[in-house]
């Protein structure tokens, strides 16, 4: 039992351990990515790494198994491709202990089976992590060097997506109306397979910034009925004078 309740925790450390793992390698060890690129890749994944422990271990919902999932099978194919080294080693193992870790049994019953009934829905979690997985997106399109074009992408991701998770609604008409039109401009100075992946995934970003339900979460109903409300029960005994 006791074991079962130190694995979140575990798995947890792995995968931000096996992010700052291939962190260093990316520092010393860039090839085959420009200096540039391997920075921002590095700064993306540890980004999500972080993001899929937090949801782990404090909202414990299961979008973050999904997401974790998503994390370390990533890192581990990036492991894979990169130039081999001590670092990258490591980054590989611990990754491959949080994939288990992840996969097993560990976490059943830490996770929830269903959404908070306060928490976001679906598509604005899937909103705030598309958006983030901009910056190391932008990398891996364009693994020779960013532009300019690639900067400004991948830094309307990162302030709209802060933003939205503020519940500031300029955050969400950010994610809406920037992306598509910078991922055509970075497209343009991306190699073809990395100028169809920016498009594909801009357009994901925009649609779900677009649903009525990531509207609806920095904006709940209720904040939308007009005229003054009380809490206050009305006196059975009050005459209508009007």
């Amino acid at each position: 039992m006791a074991a079962m309740q130190r694995a979140p925790f575990v798995i947890s450390a792995a995968v931000v351990a096996g992010a700052l793992a291939l962190a260093a390698h990316l520092a010393f060890t860039p090839e085959p990515f420009a200096s540039d690129s391997a920075v921002v890749l590095a700064g993306g994944a540890l980004l999500l790494s972080v993001i899929t422990a937090a949801g782990l271990l404090l909202s414990r919902g299961r979008w973050s198994l999904r997401l974790g999932l998503a994390v370390v099978s990533g890192q581990i194919g990036l492991g894979l491709v990169i130039e081999f080294g001590p670092w990258a080693f490591v980054s590989i193992g611990l990754n491959a202990v949080a994939l288990a870790g992840l996969t097993g049994p560990w976490l059943r019953g830490w996770l929830r089976r269903r959404p908070a009934a306060g928490g976001p829905g679906t598509r604005p979690v899937l909103l705030l992590v598309g958006a983030l997985a901009l910056l190391p997106g932008v990398a891996i399109s364009s693994p020779d060097g960013l532009s300019w074009q690639h900067g400004a992408l991948g830094a309307s991701a990162i302030i709209g997506a802060w933003g939205y998770s503020r519940a500031w609604e300029w955050g969400l008409w950010l994610l809406r109306l920037v992306p598509m039109p910078l991922a055509a401009a970075a497209a343009a100075a991306s190699p073809a397979a990395g100028g169809v992946y920016l498009a594909v995934h801009a357009a994901a970003i925009t649609a779900l910034a677009w649903s009525g339900e990531s509207m609806r979460a920095i904006r709940p109903l209720l904040d939308r009925v007009y005229g003054p409300r009380s809490a206050r029960p009305l006196d059975p005994g009050a005459r209508d004078v009007s």
